[in-house]
């Protein structure tokens, strides 16, 4: 019975640095949108935080 498996060929892969910069680069940007978006939910919430703390203290009196 004949082996019906693909002989694996080996694959290979380079960057010079001009895409190694703009890679490099790409992903600071990605991760400074990340951050600034986290920083935003988390003002986001504690804003909530504090106006439910003023609520329960208003319906405490």
């Amino acid at each position: 019975m004949p082996e019906l498996t693909a002989p694996k060929e080996k694959v290979d892969f380079s960057l010079d640095n001009r895409q190694v910069f703009f890679l490099f680069f790409g992903l600071s940007v990605v991760g400074c949108f990340v951050f600034a978006l986290g920083v935003m939910v988390g003002r986001r919430n504690e804003a909530g935080q504090a106006n439910a703390q003023l609520v329960a203290q208003n319906e405490a009196r």
